[in-house]
């Protein structure tokens, strides 16, 4: 139990160290993986991903593998153009990204209601 709560806040840690470019990085995250802007299809993140679903381990990777995952995503399957990776739209993605690894944490250690 130690360790999974050490888990927790090192990705809590992650979430809120994103630079913020003046707006939430979450709440720009999600707007962007909800939303079609990075697309020329007409698709979302959430369409293949609802919920970050498959996403839960991706959000535990480096920082650096982030956006190349990311980028691929935005261009195979949205038909997108690439996001830089230091723009604010990428540390967004991110941060919105860690998100997903935190709702499995809490799903696996809080108790669940009935």
């Amino acid at each position: 139990m130690k360790w999974n709560g050490m888990i927790f806040i090192a990705l809590a840690g992650l979430i809120f160290s994103t630079p913020s470019f003046g707006r939430d990085p979450v709440d720009h995250g999600m707007a962007l993986f909800n939303g079609t802007s990075l697309s020329t299809n007409g698709k979302r993140c959430s369409t293949c991903h609802p919920r970050g679903k498959t996403l839960e381990e991706a959000a535990t990777y480096r920082e650096k593998q982030l956006p190349k995952i990311i980028n691929e995503c935005i261009e195979k399957g949205l038909g997108g153009f690439p996001l830089p990776p230091e723009s604010e739209d990428m540390e967004s993605m991110i941060a919105y990204m860690r998100t997903f690894a935190l709702d499995k944490w809490y799903q696996q250690h809080l108790p669940q209601e009935k």
